[in-house]
């Protein structure tokens, strides 16, 4: 896969000759790993180094409110960086940002693009960061990972197209585009099910399964939550609300669930499968969604509608999910079960 970019670059005041960059993109492409790209540039100024971001363009049926549960775009917060070695090529990996999947969209298209920086990345040895205006501080000190945002994060999607850089000085030199295939299916090794026996789309929780929201019962209505009094618990918090009489659900069965999530502090909600109205699917055990779910659906009966209180360490942590999700959130979530 290859897209070409050029721009003007304009350096510390100093007019660069035109920079032409053919971006590669690798040919095999799994929802499930990092994006890797190579490109020749030429040096830059003392320090100065290249990133990229990809974003996902209009995706489905989803909306700014409406948000799908994988990553729509690369990683803004850790975002890997590189300098042009001295026969001029650059590798970069990059990695989705976090969301409830896990990993990119299948099935998605993103928008990418290769910045170039006139001068040292920000990390330094002071927490946090204080060599450019980020909004979020550094999670650590060394080479490797611009320590800081790059660019400000959408909430749910990029209509406008790519984000503006926030470090001062930084040219777009390349654009290109990234694909997923629809779906990701592994493959079945001798004495297993098959992949479509075992996982029926593992890599895809937004794939079309005939599973739908009950048309009658405690199911078929949306649950509402309600902001909690008190502070918030340490520990995950499980409550029965409606009682299932199916299977349980253990490891490696592939669950489908409704699903409402909402901050805890003010009963926010912030993502709802309810909105999209399309339930999402997921194998269990294998860490494709948060810990809150791992550890508080398993055991669950199918037909049965759990309230889970998940702290910040076993959902999105210090860092949250900006801006959705602020830096150490507890969350609550109610999840009906409806077939494994």
């Amino acid at each position: 896969m290859l897209a070409v970019g050029i721009a003007m670059l304009s350096l510390a005041g100093t007019s660069v000759a035109a920079v032409h960059v053919s971006v590669h993109v690798q040919r095999e492409l799994s929802t499930r790993q990092n994006v890797h790209i190579v490109f020749h540039a030429r040096r830059l100024p003392e320090g100065g180094y290249y990133y990229a971001v990809i974003v996902l363009k209009p995706y489905k049926t989803y909306t700014r409110t409406s948000p799908p549960p994988c990553g729509t775009s690369s990683d803004m917060q850790h975002t890997d960086y590189s300098y042009s070695s001295p026969g001029g090529k650059v590798t970069l990996a990059l990695t989705p940002a976090k969301s409830l999947a896990g990993h990119w969209c299948p099935g998605g298209n993103y928008l990418g693009a290769v910045y170039a920086v006139p001068h040292a990345p920000p990390y330094d040895s002071t927490y946090p960061c204080r060599s450019e205006p980020y909004k979020q501080p550094c999670v650590g000190v060394g080479p490797g990972c611009v320590l800081g945002v790059v660019a400000r994060p959408s909430e749910w999607s990029y209509p406008q197209g790519l984000s503006t850089p926030l470090a001062s000085g930084t040219t777009i030199v390349g654009r290109f585009t990234v694909s997923f295939p629809p779906t990701a299916r592994p493959r079945a090794t001798p004495g297993t099910k098959t992949a479509q026996q075992l996982l029926l789309s593992v890599a895809s929780p937004l794939a079309h399964l005939p599973i739908t929201t009950p048309a009658s019962g405690p199911l078929s209505k949306k649950p509402t939550i309600k902001a909690h009094k008190g502070p918030a618990p340490k520990r995950l918090v499980i409550r029965e609300i409606v009682k299932g009489t199916g299977p349980k659900a253990k490891n490696a069965d592939v669950l489908t669930v409704n699903y409402v999530g909402a901050l805890y502090s003010n009963g926010k909600v912030f993502d709802s499968s309810w909105r999209r109205d399309e339930t999402f699917t997921f194998p269990l055990g294998r860490r494709e969604v948060i810990e809150g779910w791992e550890r508080g659906l398993a055991g669950m009966r199918v037909g049965g509608r759990r309230e889970l209180i998940i702290p910040s360490v076993l959902a999105y942590g210090s860092e949250g999910s900006p801006p959705a999700i602020p830096p150490n959130s507890t969350l609550i979530f109610v999840v009906d079960l409806l077939a494994t």
